[in-house]
């Protein structure tokens, strides 16, 4: 072979394919239709678990469709799945750079930024879109839940109610707005709640999350009875829902249906075993029908979940001293103290401790702080009341 001929070779094929690629720049039909085939590559591979080639092919399709949303789309939800958010951004912030006043570029860098747990940047993207368009529904909705999802429960219920105020058909924004309504706990909101929630059940009944927040409405207005119907049509709709078992659990709770609420709080639990109130609902469960030493591990992973949990420190302190326990009991009953120093009832529970360990002066002490700090009407003042008074007896006694 002539030592040239490769040569001549190699500078016909990088000839051959420049030429091809000025061709495909110039060629808006062939860049359009690579675009897709690298888009079809990128799906297969992620289907296929192969990532660095789904990645190569998704990040090829968006440089030759850069105009395409649903390209970018799915290329950032693939990005963010793989863990990089970074990446997954700069693919939408580019999208919205060229195309300013399209909503979409921002409705998705929302829920990007959102699912970032960047809530701040999330609610500027969602403000753009409705200085864009003001009724936009969805965005005021998106927007709400944003809020929501950060305790603002006034900014939610705001956007909320804009929401359905523009999309008076929507179950789903009805639902929500009846769920902020539901968290502001006043008599007045409840009652705006119920009736928002029942327009979401006459748009669909098949609504479970509006089945259950009315059921939940019903119970914080004292009507455990007519909750209970769309508590169990929550968990029928949806039986892999563990906060529809758990509100379940706490209306047939109080209904007195301990044996019913046991159960249903332990599917909840099953179903999320690292939620710290419902460990300690189902504590509380166990703890009113006097199975005190069950109750213990209850309270006590409610307290690994939620160290400040001071109420569940409480209860914890309440059955260790009903089965005995009182070193522990006065440790843990100390420690609720250190949590929240304001809080009365450790203290009141603190002096049944020390009182059932004959140290009297150290109960009157704690009893004495509960008075000072119970609300008034509290019933187990008069309680702590009469205990100084027999306890200062017992002291009396001794000399």
């Amino acid at each position: 072979m002539r030592p040239w001929l490769p040569l001549i070779i190699a500078l016909a094929v990088q000839l051959a394919c420049g030429a091809a690629t000025e061709n495909l720049r110039s060629d808006p039909a062939a860049i359009e239709k690579r675009g897709k085939l690298e888009l079809k590559r990128a799906i297969a591979a992620e289907k296929k678990g192969k990532n660095v080639a789904a990645k190569r092919h998704y990040l090829a399709a968006v440089e030759l469709r850069p105009e395409h949303f649903s390209t970018r789309e799915k290329a950032s939800r693939f990005l963010r799945g793989i863990g990089e958010p970074k990446q997954a951004v700069e693919i939408v912030i580019d999208f919205v750079e060229r195309a300013p006043g399209d909503p979409r570029g921002y409705h998705l860098l929302a829920d990007v930024q959102f699912a970032n747990g960047d809530s701040q940047a999330a609610i500027e993207s969602l403000g753009e879109i409705i200085a864009i368009d003001d009724e936009d529904a969805s965005a005021f909705h998106k927007r709400g839940t944003v809020h929501m999802n950060e305790g603002s429960v006034e900014e939610a219920l705001s956007d909320f109610r804009r929401a359905a105020e523009l999309d008076d058909d929507n179950a789903e924004y009805q639902t929500s707005l009846g769920f902020a309504l539901s968290r502001l706990s006043k008599k007045q909101s409840l009652e705006e709640a119920e009736q928002v929630l029942r327009r979401a059940l006459e748009l669909d009944r098949k609504n479970a999350d509006a089945n259950r927040l009315l059921g939940t409405v019903l119970r914080k207005k004292f009507d455990p009875k007519g909750a209970l119907d769309y508590h169990i049509r929550a968990v029928e709709l949806d039986p892999d829902s563990a906060n529809a078992y758990f509100e379940l659990g706490l209306t047939q709770n109080a209904l007195g249906q301990n044996g019913e609420a046991e159960e249903s709080l332990k599917e909840s639990l099953e179903l999320n075993p690292n939620d710290a109130v419902a460990w300690y609902a189902f504590g509380e469960v166990l703890r009113i029908t006097k199975q005190y030493a069950r109750a213990v591990p209850a309270y006590e992973k409610a307290l690994d979940l939620d160290p400040k949990n001071s109420k569940a420190a409480n209860k914890l302190g309440v059955c260790l001293y009903q089965i005995g326990d009182l070193k522990k009991a006065e440790l843990i009953l100390s420690a609720a103290i250190q949590v929240d120093s304001d809080d009365p009832y450790p203290y009141f529970n603190l002096g049944m401790v020390y009182n059932k360990g004959k140290r009297y002066h150290a109960a009157i002490k704690a009893l004495k702080r509960f008075i000072e700090l119970a609300p008034s009407g509290d019933g187990d003042i008069a309680t702590a009341k009469r205990m100084i008074v027999r306890l200062q007896r017992k002291i009396r006694s001794r000399y």
